[in-house]
């Protein structure tokens, strides 16, 4: 997941005249061109509605999508790992032609609490991006995708679609320019000012992990949260921030489960450290 994070926050008069312009710009081509020619059909559901927007491959057969979750207000849909309840976004291609494999991304997740349970997700509307992997060099690559999303108001209900793009007809500069906003939204890779220090098991009747974080100010320390992805077989509680100390914080996360294998505990875990301007993600080892 990659982000470039230098310049977040950065605005102005001048910046946010540009970006004014190049949305309406955006509005207008929309308006006035073609369908998309690399995109599915949207997908309605009683939550919203859903598609998939790809770019052309590159010289090495590799195709940048996003999977478009557009939410009705009011409805929530869940993280890669939503925690003890929720079902997490899957996408699978076995019935596309010429493509090898599927690679989806999340951009930092929301915590949410509904009331029956505290989980990972998303509050509005978001695009996942995802990586396909052509066969071979020709033309003839067709996606096939078949989706499974769960999206909550009141109750939480699974969302099963088949979203289909012919890749051959290539993509647009406005799907392109999509497709890259979706992947700039993933966090990024650790820096300096912000990362995560240390995992260390604390074994015993209380069994949990501690997580030491560094932040670029104590406003950010204060103010930031920790979301954890597992191997397969885990079970994490939800982290929970025990100490701030001036750039510091200490999160610590309750192991419920784990698989009864020697070497378990050396199993990786994706962390998502977030404030509110900023995101990393590392992949480390309890130690």
């Amino acid at each position: 997941m990659t982000q470039n994070t230098a310049d977040a926050g950065k605005t102005g008069p001048h910046a946010l005249f540009g970006c004014g312009l190049a949305a309406f710009a955006l509005v207008a081509a929309l308006a006035q061109g073609p369908a998309l020619a690399a995109s599915s059909e949207w997908v309605d559901h009683e939550g919203g509605r859903l598609r998939i927007v790809t770019s052309t491959p590159d010289a090495d057969g590799v195709i940048r999508g996003m999977l478009d979750i557009e939410l009705t207000p009011g409805w929530k849909t869940y993280w890669v790992d939503p925690g003890d309840s929720g079902l997490p976004p899957q996408m699978t291609i076995s019935g596309s032609t010429n493509l090898s494999a599927v690679e989806l991304f999340f951009p930092a997740p929301e915590r949410v609490d509904d009331g029956y349970a505290i989980w990972a997700g998303y509050t509005s509307s978001v695009r996942l991006p995802f990586r396909l992997q052509q066969e071979t060099a020709d033309d003839t690559a067709n996606l096939a995708a078949n989706i499974l999303i769960g999206v909550c108001k009141s109750v939480c209900i699974p969302v099963d679609a088949q979203l289909d793009v012919a890749l051959s007809q290539g993509a647009s500069p406005i799907e392109t320019a999509l497709v890259d906003e979706a992947f700039s939204s993933l966090p990024g890779d650790q820096t300096a000012e912000m990362r995560i220090d240390a995992i260390t098991r604390e074994p015993g009747e209380h069994d949990r992990l501690l997580v030491d974080a560094h932040l670029p100010s104590a406003e950010a320390a204060a103010a930031a949260e920790l979301f954890i992805a597992t191997p397969p077989g885990w079970r994490l509680g939800t982290p929970r921030k025990i100490a701030t100390q001036g750039q510091t914080s200490r999160f610590a996360v309750k192991v419920k489960r784990q698989p009864i294998d020697d070497g378990a505990d050396a199993a990786p875990l994706a962390l998502v450290l977030k404030t509110h301007t900023h995101s990393i993600q590392q992949v480390m080892h309890a130690e």
